[in-house]
């Protein structure tokens, strides 16, 4: 419904493995410097707003506002994986570390699968192919809302902990 060629395809998808090719060593030292809190706002508020831009070029049929979206959405999405295994981290150390991480990434493969598989019946359900996008991106709006909370949580959390007890978590 795009009125896209099949370079024009490639070319969105690509965008977002472009800029994840140098991305996570880039994200890795933006973590290492300004922490997993802000790294982590970060990364979900440009896959949030990546997935908005994308969503709102479906009403124009903008393919050059989509490639802008993606390209914000995988901003976002290098880095995300650098801060998720740098949490899970600091939160496992030894034991357990592996499996954590193996299941982070099923969870977002399943996701991701599930995006694939819904997307049709989205569009067909509301007439509208742009539809599948909005979806994607409330479940990123809600993502980066959790992530608030998590953030807000772990304030807490550093504030009634004493500090014997949080540098085992480091």
């Amino acid at each position: 419904e795009l009125g896209i060629t099949n370079t024009q395809y490639g070319a969105l998808q690509s965008s977002v493995s472009a800029v994840n090719t140098v991305l996570p060593i880039l994200g890795g030292l933006f973590i290492d410097s300004f922490g997993t809190t802000t790294g982590s706002l970060m990364a979900t508020f440009l896959i949030m707003f990546g997935n908005l831009v994308i969503s709102v070029s479906t009403h124009s049929r903008s393919f050059p506002v989509m490639v802008v979206g993606r390209i914000f959405y995988g901003l976002g999405s290098g880095t995300i994986t650098v801060v998720q295994e740098t949490i899970l981290g600091s939160w496992f150390k030894g034991k357990g570390l592996a499996l954590t991480i193996a299941v982070q990434i099923t969870t977002s493969r399943i996701a991701s699968f599930l995006s694939m598989g819904t997307a049709i019946p989205i569009s067909d359900r509301f007439g509208f192919y742009g539809a599948a996008f909005w979806a994607n991106f409330v479940v990123c709006a809600i993502s980066f809302a959790i992530n608030i909370l998590y953030m807000l949580a772990m304030r807490r959390i550093r504030r009634g902990t004493p500090e014997t007890m949080l540098s085992r978590l480091r």
